[in-house]
């Protein structure tokens, strides 16, 4: 079928026949004939043997996440010995979607093309189905052809490097880079666990084969430098804060998550909806809560929460807001992350963090790691 250009063409085509005839103009006639045998050609050639095409879709990063920049890579290979042009269309859920041009491309070759992915927001872009269109080297007329497949693309929450909560002594290993632990088997099958060495560490110490393996020196690791047990309880009350707040206290999270993952951690998230991720692994088990709190929603009708017991986690971290009381027992000695309204709030309690309106979480989150007194927060 003629494109927009093909249209245009066309009328004026015809408008050029129309005013030949009126003013007896060969000149007009010759250039109305020229326009609709061109047009014409055009369907013609998109009509023909369909071309062997084959695209692939990727997204980079891997992990998509809000305020970063992402992109969706689309490769376009040519099997058959045609060159044909191709017009890539690729429909994203609350925009006007991705229309790509490719082409002519020569026989047994590849080109990629692509377009970048709103990641303003969190939340879960819904990508295609990605069409293809055979085009007419003048752009007149196309062909739709087969039609892709469908992708889910899932935004993550806005991450902030910050330190990992404070698990206190004994459950997490001192300045091991953060507690990154390493499986290997040994000659009798038993599994150990190792992390990187540290200066003053005994060198006795040292498993030598994973080391080998590595090329990093790495120690067994004691009993007592087991991974640190995180947990992080997300307040989804919508009394408790406001929409943009809320945003706020979802990246925070995101940012505890992810600290510690980084630090060897094992995490477990709870909000007040009712939802529990239970105990999980430090970097599997990290990206499956992260793709909850990107579309984790506040509530406003009244939910059951379990608090957490004391003994199930080295550190309770509560992100919340100052818009309602804590959902938190008096009998667990919980950290609370809490966002302000004002930003002249003042903590109660050494164990309180406020954030401002106008303060990024990071710089208050690592100026009370860095100043918090012996013993608080563990």
């Amino acid at each position: 079928m003629p494109t927009r250009a093909g249209w245009l063409v066309a009328a004026g085509a015809v408008a050029s026949w129309v005013a030949g005839r009126a003013f007896a103009a060969i000149e007009l006639f010759v250039l109305g004939a020229i326009g609709l045998v061109l047009l014409a050609t055009a369907v013609v050639w998109v009509r023909r043997r369909e071309p062997e095409v084959v695209v692939a879709r990727k997204v980079v990063p891997d992990q998509a996440i809000a305020g970063r920049t992402a992109r969706v890579d689309l490769v376009v290979r040519n099997g058959g010995r045609r060159t044909p042009a191709i017009a890539l269309v690729d429909p994203v859920s609350s925009t006007v979607g991705a229309r790509l041009s490719v082409g002519p491309l020569a026989p047994d070759a590849a080109e990629v093309v692509g377009y970048r992915l709103p990641t303003g927001r969190r939340g879960v872009l819904h990508l295609g189905p990605l069409r293809l269109e055979l085009v007419d080297p003048f752009g007149l007329a196309r062909r739709p052809l087969a039609e892709g497949d469908r992708l889910d693309v899932t935004v993550l929450p806005a991450i902030e490097e910050v330190e990992p909560a404070p698990v206190g002594p004994g459950g997490r290993a001192e300045g091991a880079g953060g507690g990154r632990r390493i499986a290997t088997q040994t000659p009798n099958d038993d599994l150990v666990s190792l992390r990187p060495y540290v200066v003053g560490d005994d060198l006795r110490r040292v498993h030598w084969p994973s080391s080998a393996r590595s090329d990093d020196l790495v120690v067994r690791r004691d009993e007592h430098d087991r991974p640190g047990r995180t947990t992080i309880v997300l307040d989804v009350r919508a009394p408790a804060m406001g929409p943009a707040t809320f945003e706020r206290a979802v990246s925070a999270a995101a940012s505890l998550i992810h600290a510690g993952a980084e630090a060897g951690d094992d995490l477990r998230l709870l909000t007040t909806d009712g939802y529990d991720s239970g105990r999980v692994g430090a970097r599997r088990g990290a990206a499956v809560l992260l793709e909850h709190l990107a579309v984790v929603a506040q509530r406003d009708d009244p939910a059951t929460f379990l608090a957490p017991e004391p003994a199930e986690a080295d550190v309770v971290v509560l992100v919340t807001g100052d818009g309602a009381p804590t959902p938190m027992g008096p009998d667990l000695r919980a950290l609370e992350l809490r966002f302000a309204v004002d930003d002249g709030a003042i903590p109660t309690s050494d164990r309180e963090v406020l954030v401002g309106p106008t303060e990024v979480f990071a710089a208050v989150w690592e100026g009370w790691c860095s100043s918090r007194p012996a013993g608080v927060g563990t």
